[in-house]
């Protein structure tokens, strides 16, 4: 049986902070554009990763509205 796909932890609230992480999933620069080609193991670390930034900052990207439009940084 093969293993599910690691799905992308993107809750459509990109902005990159001062330190290139997205405000909305905790992704760096360089990890939302590696993605795609990412392995499912390298994927697990990113939102491994991630979900740490995220909760480190007090954010919760669970409880964040998906109904809101995304915001990008000119």
């Amino acid at each position: 049986m093969q293993e599910p796909n690691v799905k992308s932890p993107c809750i459509e609230k990109c902005v990159l902070s001062e330190l290139s992480v997205c405000v909305g999933c905790g992704r760096t620069g360089d990890e939302i554009a590696g993605w795609m080609s990412a392995s499912e193991e390298c994927r697990r670390a990113i939102v491994a990763a991630a979900a740490q930034r995220v909760a480190e900052a007090g954010q919760s990207s669970v409880t964040t509205s998906l109904s809101e439009k995304p915001r990008r940084q000119a």
